[in-house]
């Protein structure tokens, strides 16, 4: 009884420690930062990160920030893709439904200084001939075979002619 006892603390102490949060580098924590401030759509808030972490140039950041906010209505990280402690590469799920990438990088100074911060979106990809929406349009008799739609039928024989 005393052996179970030991073994089940010692699975709970394990699992504990499974569930711990493992520190944040400094650099998503400063990428966390950025992000409320961007999220929030003030420009105080979002002046005051680039005023602590900036280089210089704060009004640009700004205004650059608060445009970016205003297309893709906020953001949040879906994925850390890269990660050390001064480079950051995460996937972007931004609330307008477009996906996008964005990387970090930090001057390797104490305290942390934004050397480099940039996004690009990531195109929406076609579904593949195999996948799951490609066969929702087979043809039932002719496996393999995509359905087309009338007007894709007609402009082909059109352009046969």
């Amino acid at each position: 009884m005393k052996r179970r006892i030991a073994l089940l603390s010692l699975l709970l102490f394990a699992a504990a420690l499974a569930a711990a949060p493992a520190s944040e580098t400094p650099v998503l924590h400063v990428f966390r930062q950025w992000l409320d401030a961007f999220n929030s759509g003030d420009a105080a808030r979002i002046s005051t990160f680039w005023q602590k972490y900036g280089k210089g140039g704060t009004e640009n950041r700004v205004s650059g920030d608060i445009r970016l906010r205003q297309m893709t209505g906020g953001m949040t990280i879906d994925k850390v893709v890269e990660e050390t402690d001064t480079h950051l590469v995460v996937r972007m799920k931004e609330n307008r439904g477009a996906w996008s990438e964005s990387t970090m990088d930090l001057a390797a100074t104490n305290p942390p200084v934004v050397a480099a911060l940039m996004g690009h979106p990531i195109p929406r990809r076609r579904p593949r001939s195999g996948s799951a929406s490609a066969r929702s349009r087979e043809s039932p008799d002719r496996p393999g075979r995509i359905l087309r739609s009338r007007s894709h039928r007609a402009q082909r024989r059109n352009c046969s002619r």
